[in-house]
């Protein structure tokens, strides 16, 4: 994962609030009306939303027909955030395109940074205002959560169905069906997507240590029982302390056992909270229950942890919940710190108390590449060529492959390249991709999960109860949601 798709899976993870202010007079829709900062960005603080761009009547040209097959020259204006080892892999993969298509330039804008008017790493207020004065950037990088808030705001981004159907281009087959979905807001695509969703499927075992316990590390555990009884197998002290432990506690995110607990986060629209339920109050619960009953609570595993670095790779922590990220971390890490280090993998298991719950792998956003409105012509038809050549076409396929990551384009994923760089590949990695489950798409949501970090945190450390967090969190979480919407 990338950005913030790269989250801890920890609690208590802090997001910093940008600021609010009016912008200058100059950022005006066509024919001179101001734009403020409080109509560029969306309720909450964060620059998300697109509400100016429908007052400044931006059109929606078409995509296609006999301009698609022009050679004119033609410009593109491309925005990503690719900083550091992956501008090389993506200026890679422009130059590829403009060999391809010589007739297209394609100025690639690396517009990564933080602050004002930043979100995620993208200068969304910038974008929102180049828009609206008429200079748009043709490709940008979008995450989906700020697309969707767009999408219902104006008319900022360009819907892709009507060029998509004309190339008999079905997305919900080309991409995990997840990926698609999350591409879509009010009924449209507003983008395709990029990489894949986050995925803290895995669940990461060290293998010796597991097997001299007398465990089965090809089997792994398969419930939540399976991995209680594992990680108290694992769990030694020394002079009743901690000196060895299994499962590093809570080991994922609520929302991610949550939803292995057949719970939902939000209601499929994103206009409701839905966690204060019985799932979420089981869920929380035995979180908390299996901390204390462990460890003795998550102040004890928390203090082992950060008294013992590196401490999965050195038999100290042994079971711990993974991004596909953290295939390519251990497997180059590993060795530097424990040469003898064998890494065995698993699925997080679900619930299986629950007849109704399953091993999901819960998407929280996506990366996509979207068109801004406001071009025309030559460049609307090229910029969307290339924006599929980033998608769905070789472009994509260079980037992923690269970083050893899935693409989000399902027949990618089985070149036998993949299997080469990770043994787990066809065994874990592909089915993990098909457990995918979306999250609706919220512009409140980076603050809401900083909310349901938050709530975890005091339920764990013993500040809450977990019924008088869950409350708590419901109510201001339905506040954000109702602030975003407006």
């Amino acid at each position: 994962m990338t950005g913030t798709q790269e989250r801890r899976d920890t609690v208590g993870t802090e997001a910093a609030a940008d600021a609010a202010s009016e912008r200058p007079s100059s950022d005006r829709c066509p024919g001179g009306r101001p734009l403020s900062r409080r109509r560029l960005v969306a309720a909450g603080g964060s620059a998300l939303a697109g509400a100016a761009l429908a007052a400044c009547g931006r059109g929606t040209e078409t995509i296609g027909g006999d301009a698609a097959k022009s050679t004119q020259p033609v410009t593109l204006e491309f925005q990503h955030r690719w900083e550091g080892a992956r501008t090389e892999v993506i200026d890679r993969v422009v130059a590829t395109y403009q060999q391809q298509k010589p007739h297209v330039r394609v100025n690639s804008q690396l517009v990564f940074g933080s602050g004002e008017g930043f979100f995620d790493g993208m200068p969304y207020d910038k974008i929102l205002t180049q828009i609206a004065a008429g200079t748009p950037p043709d490709v940008v990088m979008m995450g989906s959560d700020v697309a969707s808030a767009w999408a219902r705001r104006g008319s900022a981004l360009r819907p892709l169905d009507e060029a998509l159907r004309r190339d008999k281009i079905e997305p919900e087959k080309v991409f995990y069906p997840a990926l698609a979905q999350m591409a879509r807001a009010q009924g449209k695509y507003y983008g395709l997507p990029q990489l894949t969703g986050t995925d803290r499927a895995y669940l990461f075992i060290n293998r010796d240590v597991v097997a001299s316990a007398g465990l089965d590390h090809q089997k792994g555990p398969q419930s939540w029982d399976d991995l209680v009884a594992w990680s108290q197998k694992l769990t030694k002290r020394d002079g009743g302390e901690l000196s060895q432990i299994g499962l590093a506690s809570p080991g994922a995110p609520f929302i991610d056992w949550l939803a292995r607990n057949n719970g939902k986060v939000l209601s499929d629209d994103s206009t409701k909270v839905v966690f204060d339920s019985p799932a979420g109050q089981e869920t929380l619960q035995w979180m908390l229950d299996s901390a204390n009953r462990l460890y003795g609570g998550v102040q004890a595993v928390r203090a082992f942890q950060s008294a013992n670095r590196n401490s999965t790779y050195t038999g100290k922590v042994n079971l711990w919940t993974s991004q596909v990220a953290g295939f390519f971390t251990t497997l180059s890490d590993a060795p530097k710190v424990n040469p003898s280090f064998q890494l065995a993998v698993g699925i997080v298991p679900h619930n299986a108390k629950n007849a109704q719950a399953k091993p999901l792998s819960l998407a929280e956003k996506i990366w996509m590449y979207s068109q801004a409105a406001g071009a025309s012509g030559a460049r609307v038809d090229a910029g969307y060529d290339f924006l599929k050549h980033l998608t769905l076409g070789e472009g994509n396929k260079t980037f992923v492959l690269a970083q050893s990551r899935p693409s989000p384009v399902v027949r990618f994923n089985d070149d036998p390249v993949y299997k080469q760089q990770n043994p787990w590949w066809d065994s874990h990695v592909k089915r993990a991709l098909t457990l995918m489950t979306p999250m609706p798409q919220t512009p409140a949501w980076n603050a809401m999960r900083t909310l349901l970090d938050r709530m975890t945190d005091r339920v764990m450390t013993g500040q809450r109860g977990v019924r008088e967090a869950l409350t708590e969190a419901a109510r201001e979480g339905q506040r954000l949601l109702e602030e975003a919407s407006r």
